[in-house]
Formats: structure tokens, sequence, C-alpha cells
């Protein structure tokens, strides 16, 4: 026996769980004035004699006279819906506008998304922990979106800089210009690391060794790491720059880089991404840091 959506009257096979037609979860209740409402395909079309619907393995023969009401002919494989009397004859069969039937698709196939992706949030939880998973959701939002870095150019205009954008800093050049445009080179190797920092926190899911807790400390030990560069770098490029301006200019030229160099250094300000991620991060390895003493003991 078919089952029937109570939301929009789709007709399911026994099994669905969820509706064909609207995507609601089948509640197996059946409201018999909507029931009487059903959707079906036209599997010959009623230009000469009459036509045929194919419904949950059923099938029901048509008129364009007495039972079809849509403006448009009925063509072979065209979705339609039509209406059973309480006597079980079909009554009316009108087709479904093209657009219709792609939004109740996509509602659809956003809602299996949503149920998907919440039984896959469930599980992270389960296996990680909540805490653990929104410091690893804090580390990820800070670096790719939040601006760990502000630097002021005028009064009325700053750069920002994301952990992401710094990364292609780090790894193009060690030029100081380079903040300045905004940080948009490759990242190279670092944009893999990050990437494989991210993926630390759940390396213990697949290794059982003590060690692979220690995944969790991989997105601190980034950030120092790139904290680390772009101090050597900075101080590599303020170097240069006297020494070259000494051996052009002399003392003058030199303590004029100087001041231009502290400037620079003033207007830089830090973002919100880096307190975030300093602070998720540092948990995470405190986390990790804890299960691998645990782990330690107990093997």
């Amino acid at each position: 026996m078919a089952k029937f959506c109570t939301e929009c009257g789709y007709q399911n096979v026994d099994a669905a769980v969820f509706c064909g037609g609207c995507g609601e979860k089948m509640d197996g209740v059946v409201s018999p004035e909507i029931a009487l409402k059903q959707r079906g395909k036209v599997l010959r079309d009623a230009t000469s004699g009459a036509g045929l619907i194919s419904s949950g393995g059923r099938q029901f023969e048509f008129t364009l006279e007495k039972n079809w009401r849509s403006d448009v002919a009925p063509k072979v494989n065209m979705v339609v819906e039509f209406d059973m009397g309480e006597d079980g004859e079909l009554r009316s069969v009108s087709a479904i506008n093209e657009n219709q039937l792609a939004k109740e698709q996509a509602d659809i196939a956003m809602k299996a998304a949503k149920e998907k992706g919440q039984a896959l949030l469930k599980d992270a939880s389960a296996r990680l922990g909540m805490p653990v998973l929104v410091a690893w959701a804090a580390v990820a939002v800070s670096w790719f979106f939040l601006n760990t870095l502000s630097i002021t150019i005028t009064s009325d205009s700053s750069i920002g800089l994301t952990f992401w954008k710094m990364l292609g800093i780090v790894n193009n050049s060690t030029n100081m210009a380079n903040l300045g445009g905004g940080g948009t080179g490759d990242t190279g190797i670092y944009g893999l690391l990050v990437f494989l920092a991210l993926a630390g926190p759940v390396i213990s899911q697949f290794w059982k060794h003590p060690v692979a807790h220690l995944g969790n400390c991989l997105p601190f030990t980034l950030m120092l790491f790139v904290t680390i560069m772009i101090y050597m770098n900075l101080h590599h490029s303020a170097s240069q720059a006297q020494e070259m301006a000494g051996s052009f200019g002399g003392r003058m030229a030199s303590d004029m880089v100087n001041q231009m160099m502290s400037a620079i250094m003033k207007a830089m300000h830090v973002g919100a991404g880096a307190p975030i991620a300093i602070i998720a991060s540092a948990y995470l390895a405190f986390v990790g840091t804890k299960q691998f003493f645990v782990a330690k003991a107990q093997s």
C-alpha cells in the first residue's frame, strides 16, 4: 500500500522515510482530504485518445475534455498532480510548473544536506568533544576570515591582513612593501601547513597512539612558527634598508630609515583574529597535551 504525505499529498512508496514531493519526514499518518491529491507522471499523452498517468505502481486514464485542467498540453514524462474522488475515480489532472519542481527538489536537497550536516556535527562532537570542536572552528574562522593584523595607511584608510594573507607575505618575500599590498601572494608550502595543522585535532581518531593526541598542538605550533618567521623577515628587511641607506646617504639617511621603520611598526595593530586564534589554539594544545599524558600513562 502506498504512503501519502500529510503535507502535500504526494504518493510515496511504503518504505519512504522522507516525502519525494516536499521532503518532509513521513510520519505514517494519512489525511483523507490531502490523500485525495496525488502526483504522477504522464506515460501517454491524450492527443489520440485517453492519456495515461502512472503513480505509485498504478495507472490511471484521463482525457483532455473531462480531466485536464492546465493551459499546456500533457506530454510524456510530465509530472502532474491529480485528484481522486472518494469513489476511487480520477477527477482532475494538472501539470506542475517546472520552477516549482526545481524548487521542491532544491528544498529536498537542502534538507538532506542539513540533516547530514547535523549528523556529522553530532558525531564529531561525540568523538572530539564540543569544546574542542568549537575551539577548532574558532581557529579556522580566525585564520581565514578575521584580520590578524591591521595596518593604518592614512587617517581614513587601513589594510587588514588575515593569517592566511600573512602567509603569502612570508612565503613570497621579506620586503616590507608587501605588507602594504594586502598580502595577495601565493601561500605555497605554508598553505599546505595550514591544512595539516587544522587536521591535527582529528589525527587521534585514526591513529590510536598517545603521540596522536599531540596533533592538537599543531595549530598553536604553526602560529608560533609563522610569528617567528614574520619577525625575522621584518628584522631582515630593516637591516637591509639600513645598510643600503648607510652606504649611499651616511648616518643621516640611516636615521631616516630608522624613523620610517618606527612609523611602520606604529601603524601596525593587532586584529580581532589574533587573540581569538591564540586562545583557541592554546586551548587545543592544552587539551592535546593533557590527553597525551593520560594516554601515555594508560599504555
